[in-house]
């Protein structure tokens, strides 16, 4: 299996990404990934917030912030948190 997914901005009308990515890989993946898509460096901060179907996030995974209690959660795979 393959995750596809696409990007938008609120910012742009016309920015739009997509990017595949194994389920077995971890958020820190998934951020450097979209980092290089976007030109980015990846020592920036980044933020995930896993949603409900209705898009009402439930829970926030904090990247690269030193004061985060998320590492655990950063390196488990992507595909465990799909249903």
């Amino acid at each position: 299996m393959v995750l596809q997914i696409r990007i938008l901005s609120n910012e742009s009308a016309h920015f739009m990404r997509t990017l595949e990515i194994s389920p077995k890989e971890d958020f820190q993946c998934l951020h450097l990934v979209l980092q290089g898509m976007l030109g980015n460096k990846p020592v920036k901060m980044a933020k995930f917030h896993l949603a409900d179907e209705e898009w009402d996030p439930y829970q926030g995974i904090k990247l690269n912030d030193p004061n985060s209690d998320s590492e655990k959660i950063q390196l488990k795979e992507i595909g465990e948190f799909l249903k």
